[in-house]
């Protein structure tokens, strides 16, 4: 007998950093530099977890999650500002698109916005979330499916790395507050 997604361990495991990371951007911090620090620790756990979520698939029986529970455009925009005020001046970082680039490759750094990473990734995981959380579990077959196979491997698993890459000296060298 199959496990069901909602006690599989590791769907589990990753919903519940999905959680951490998303209730990060969900009220005002007390003190931003700690803040970042969470925020970092937050995307390398549901990082992590994604490497461990099931490959269930999507069969005959899955329900396509509502247009309700997704994110609008509005909803990420504001998103996206609080971040940007919270960060100030250190919310940008340049970077490569694709850092493994051949070292005789014309690619040039690329201006980044980290409100716009951390923005997309709590935009392409709080959908699952909001699923999960109607205890319909027709949804948790595309709820895994979306978090793991095209928004993990395109889309917010880039934005991931990109963002901790960016927010570790942040973090760690330099802080928020230091425009240095």
């Amino acid at each position: 007998m199959r496990m069901s997604i909602r006690e599989h361990p590791d769907a589990v495991a990753f919903k519940t950093a999905a959680e951490l990371y998303c209730t990060l951007f969900e009220s005002e911090p007390a003190d931003v530099d700690c803040w970042v620090e969470a925020v970092l620790s937050a995307l390398a756990q549901v990082y992590a977890a994604a490497h461990r979520l099931p490959g269930f698939g999507l069969s005959d029986d899955a329900a396509d999650i509502p247009d309700s529970l997704y994110f609008t455009h509005e909803d990420w925009f504001s998103l996206f500002g609080f971040i940007q005020r919270i960060l100030g001046p250190q919310e940008a970082y340049w970077a490569y698109f694709d850092p493994s680039e051949p070292a005789d490759s014309n690619e040039q750094p690329i201006f980044h916005s980290l409100a716009d990473d951390l923005a997309d990734i709590y935009r392409d995981l709080k959908p699952g979330l909001r699923a999960w959380e109607t205890g319909d579990d027709r949804y948790l077959e595309t709820v895994v499916f979306e978090w793991k196979t095209p928004l993990f491997g395109s889309h917010w698993g880039l934005h991931a790395v990109s963002a901790m890459r960016a927010l570790h000296p942040i973090a760690f060298l330099r802080g928020v507050q230091n425009d240095a």
